[in-house]
Formats: C-alpha cells, sequence, structure tokens
C-alpha cells in the first residue's frame, strides 16, 4: 500500500517536474514580467520598439503584443479594440495600455479610468504611475503630476526610466514625448 502511494507521489511530481523548471527559467531570465498571476513577454532588449516576440498566436500574450505595434503605429483605435478583446480585466498592463491609448485619443476620462483601476490592482506599478503622470501633464495638473513623479521616485529613484521620462514631461508640457517601451 504504502509503495503504491510512494509511485503516485512520484508520478505526480514527474507531471508538475518540467513546469516548475520553467518557471524557474523565465523567473531568472528576465525575459518575463509578472502582473498578478499574469505574465506578460517582454521582447529582449535588442529588439527594436516594432519587434513582437515569438508567441503561440491567439494566445492573450499574442494579442497583447499586437496591439503594442498598433500602438507603435499610432493606430490608437485598433490597439483599443485589441486590448479590450483580451479578455483579461484585471491584467495592469493592459489597463496601462488601454490608457494611453485613450489618452492619446483625448479620452482623458476613460483614461483616467484605466490608470486608476491598474493603480488599484498594483499602487506601485511604475508604468502606470509615469503614464498617469503624464496624464496629469496633459489635464494641466501639475501639482499632481509632480506627486506621481515623487511616488515613482521612492520607488526605483531618480535614475529609472519612468522618472526621468516624466520629469522631462513636466518640464516640458507642451511637447509630446517619444513613445518608448
Amino acid at each position: 500500500m504504502r509503495s503504491n502511494h510512494l509511485a503516485g507521489l512520484f508520478n505526480r511530481i514527474a507531471l508538475i517536474l518540467p513546469g516548475v523548471a520553467l518557471l524557474l527559467v523565465l523567473a531568472t531570465s528576465g525575459a518575463y514580467s509578472a502582473s498578478g498571476d499574469d505574465v506578460v513577454a517582454r521582447p529582449p532588449a535588442d529588439q527594436t520598439n516594432s519587434a513582437t516576440p515569438e508567441l503561440v498566436p491567439g494566445t492573450w500574450q499574442h494579442q497583447y503584443w499586437t496591439a503594442r505595434k498598433l500602438i507603435d503605429a499610432k493606430e490608437y483605435q485598433a490597439a483599443i479594440n485589441a486590448l479590450t478583446a483580451i479578455e483579461r480585466p484585471d491584467n495592469v498592463e493592459i489597463l496601462n495600455l488601454l490608457g494611453f491609448t485613450n489618452r492619446k485619443l483625448g479620452r482623458m476620462e476613460q483614461a483616467q479610468g484605466y490608470y486608476e483601476a491598474a493603480l488599484a490592482i498594483d499602487p506601485k506599478h511604475l508604468g502606470v504611475l509615469e503614464y498617469y503622470g503624464e496624464w496629469f501633464v496633459s489635464s494641466g495638473d501639475m501639482d499632481r503630476a509632480r506627486a506621481h513623479l515623487a511616488k515613482i521616485g521612492t520607488i526605483c529613484g531618480t535614475d529609472c526610466r519612468e522618472y526621468k521620462l516624466l520629469e522631462q514631461r513636466i518640464a516640458h508640457p507642451d511637447k509630446e514625448p517619444e513613445e518608448t517601451w
């Protein structure tokens, strides 16, 4: 009886071991970023903005990167359509891009709603804090933009990308920043 129990246990371990190994590789490779229990593949640093990592077509990650390519092409409404087709209402990365694209189309209330929903899930998400800070700049609320800048500074310091981008936007509120991923 005990040997059957051990055999069953070993069989279950053998089934999950490849998945655990994959998670360890992904977690230590830096190629993936976690947002809640969702994972959004990130392209390697040497790829350009328009590059899409090789992902399985039909997966939500593939749809996400398709939307990113649409954003790169400034096809914001098409990107919104692609993002809203992804049924992941609690994914911070998707909410952030929905805020960004709506802001670019001048839909400030919708953009604000997406940014606030994202921050309710992850209040320290640097990308959301930076884009929402830009939203405040666009809305003329420089005090709140500076508050977002200060929060970013407490999280990652003044040398991180998000801090520098928002700092530039606050310094030059009439100049639209070039989008970089």
